[in-house]
């Protein structure tokens, strides 16, 4: 085992969690904006799901990002997306459930979302994502080996 076994996947995992933060805050951005051009016509629970189903899709996406790999078939990559997106929409939902919430005592505190969203998300996608990643790259590993080589 070499050093650079090792420091790929660290880099890699290292590299999905900040474009998984960084993509779930996009998310949230993005669900905020099609909220506000909606105009909130819709109950403030269904605008408050639009933001959190956000948030788990940049999540997961950037957690994915970090260990994609181009070279497994197609079925095996669109479904590693689906499920690390599906984990990722959980872990928001999980983290809103379980964190602090917000202090509604503001006036904005209806509108706000908890910090701890993001990484809820963000580390169930990541999680996902890097044992995913790690099962992939001993298929790999195991096939340009073949039998009876070490």
């Amino acid at each position: 085992m070499t050093a650079d076994s090792l420091l790929i996947p660290l880099v890699r995992t290292a590299g999905g969690l900040v474009t998984s933060l960084l993509l779930a805050f996009t998310g949230d951005l993005a669900a905020r904006v099609f909220n506000l051009l909606t105009g909130f016509s819709l109950d403030l629970v269904v605008h408050q799901n639009v933001n959190f189903v956000a948030i788990g899709l940049g999540a997961g996406f950037g957690a994915f990002l970090g260990w994609l790999n181009p070279s497994f078939p197609k079925y095996w990559v669109f479904g590693s997306l689906l499920m690390i997106l599906l984990v990722a929409i959980g872990g928001a939902y999980a983290a809103r459930i379980l964190g602090p919430g917000v202090d509604t005592s503001y006036w904005w505190g209806r509108f706000a979302t908890d910090p701890t969203v993001y990484l809820g998300a963000s580390t169930a996608g990541l999680f996902l994502a890097t044992s995913l990643g790690l099962i992939s790259q001993v298929m790999l590993a195991n096939r340009f080996r073949g039998p009876g080589r070490s």
